[in-house]
């Protein structure tokens, strides 16, 4: 699952979220732990493309960083549920699950920042900034790369 199918589980998450009851702990691990998996590709996206000025228009960029913006205050959810979950007095077995799923969701931070900050410095390198430039800049800025190799 993702995170927009969790939008079917909490309101819209500026409001007070919709708590789920602990029979939801696996739909809501299944949602981090794929969450992770997700943010894991995007970020081997990104990646890839730092290497390579202009691989991205400013839209696709953009789209990354609105999703991964609204990805990290779900994350804030995550965490407020998980802490609700924990003081209902779950059972061994959920309190374990709990436990692996605040350790995800430190994980999930991380990679979350990572697509963001990375996400961020692409901003300059888009396609439309390429073709906003004139050909001298191109040159020059082409001969400066050369150079520091």
């Amino acid at each position: 699952m993702t995170a927009v199918k969790f939008e079917y589980l909490m309101t819209n998450f500026k409001q007070t979220p919709n708590w789920q009851p602990i029979s939801m702990l696996p739909v809501i691990a299944n949602l981090i732990d794929g969450g992770i998996v997700d943010t894991e590709q995007q970020l081997a996206t990104l990646l890839e493309a730092e290497g390579k000025p202009y691989a991205f228009d400013d839209y696709t960029v953009q789209r990354v960083v609105k999703v991964y913006t609204e990805q990290k205050e779900f994350l804030s959810i995550y965490t407020l549920q998980l802490d609700k979950w924990k003081l209902s007095n779950p059972s061994a077995s959920q309190k374990q699950e709990i436990d692996r799923l605040e350790k995800q969701l430190v994980k999930f931070r991380e990679l979350n920042t990572k697509v963001l900050d990375l996400a961020e410095k692409l901003e300059g390198q888009t396609i439309e900034t390429l073709l906003a430039k004139s050909d001298e800049e191109i040159g020059l800025e082409t001969l400066l790369s050369k150079l520091r190799y």
